[in-house]
């Protein structure tokens, strides 16, 4: 509605002069309500777009590896970036290798050694529970199980780690009814592909074959 069609509805005992004031005055009235119209479209436009690429972001980072994970956790919470050799996994300023063979306890041992490393020592609630999730996560079925750095073999009873640290019993996360060393079961390892709570070590003996937890500082 622009020009004569404006002067059309205008009263017809309306002089010239306020036509034309009044013709400016639907103009302006109409240009500004088109552009207000198509500010809100753009505007929800954009919300749109937003809310689909917060989508797709939240579903890529569900699809991501857990070292991939803590790298964007680092940069948002300005920590600098910790370096692992590929194959291993960041997670607190510490790098976990996986294994994919199996071997016994000892062996496995000397495998994390001749990687720069040690068998896994868990300190908190909180590595246990990102051992758990990713454990949980590449086993292949439920005697897929991994070793970690806790032992008695020095004496019955008395739980070490690898370093010579005796085991926290309150940062101990026992199987239902284990240990029983039953067979002399004299090392540790985790795992339970059913289990979503964080109590997943059992005993068993040393020269089971089974994969392992290395673990080593991440490079600065």
């Amino acid at each position: 509605m622009f020009g004569e069609d404006l002067v059309e509805i205008l009263p017809q005992n309306t002089n010239a002069k306020n036509k034309n004031k009044l013709s400016y005055y639907y103009l302006h009235k109409v240009t500004k309500n088109s552009i207000m119209h198509s500010y809100c479209c753009i505007k929800n436009l954009y919300i749109f777009m937003l809310i689909c690429h917060t989508l797709v972001i939240c579903v890529t980072f569900e699809c991501l590896e857990a070292s991939q994970q803590n790298f964007f956790f680092n940069i948002f919470k300005g920590e600098p970036c910790s370096k692992c050799e590929e194959g291993w996994e960041h997670h607190g300023g510490k790098c976990y290798y996986f294994s994919t063979n199996k071997s016994s306890w000892t062996k496995s041992r000397d495998d994390c050694r001749a990687k720069g490393g040690d068998l896994v020592k868990i300190d908190s609630r909180e590595e246990q529970e990102f051992l758990r999730k990713e454990v949980r996560r590449i086993m292949k079925d439920h005697e897929d199980k991994f070793w970690i750095g806790l032992t008695d073999s020095a004496e019955q009873g008395r739980w070490l780690w690898v370093d010579g640290s005796p085991l926290n019993e309150s940062l101990s996360y026992w199987n239902y009814k284990e240990p029983d060393n039953w067979r002399e079961d004299d090392c540790v390892m985790m795992g339970d592909k059913g289990d979503r709570y964080q109590k997943s070590w059992s005993d068993t003996s040393c020269k089971v074959s089974r994969r392992s937890i290395c673990e080593k500082p991440a490079a600065k």
